[in-house]
């Protein structure tokens, strides 16, 4: 996961906001508060991430991923990750 936070390093709260917004309405959660209750957090808390008040901590962003079946590293960084599949 560190690869994760060092990619993240100049990523705005905004845009992780707006991009937490979009799993979580993609996902079919369209009431806030079940998606904050399911993810394990607060509906405050939710706000203040969607809204970019705050970045959440990398544990919150797993927990999002999971919930909204959202690939992590895009979920953090709004790239897709590039992996060499021959060096794997």
């Amino acid at each position: 996961m560190l690869h994760i936070w060092k990619a993240m390093d100049g990523v705005t709260a905004e845009a992780i906001g707006a991009r937490i917004k979009k799993a979580r309405e993609d996902a079919g959660f369209d009431v806030a508060a079940q998606f904050a209750d399911k993810v394990g957090i607060r509906p405050h808390a939710l706000w203040r991430y969607e809204n970019g008040r705050v970045r959440p901590a990398i544990q919150i962003l797993v927990r999002i991923a999971e919930v909204t079946n959202v690939d992590l590293f895009e979920l953090a960084t709004g790239r897709k990750q590039n992996v060499d599949l021959e060096a794997a």
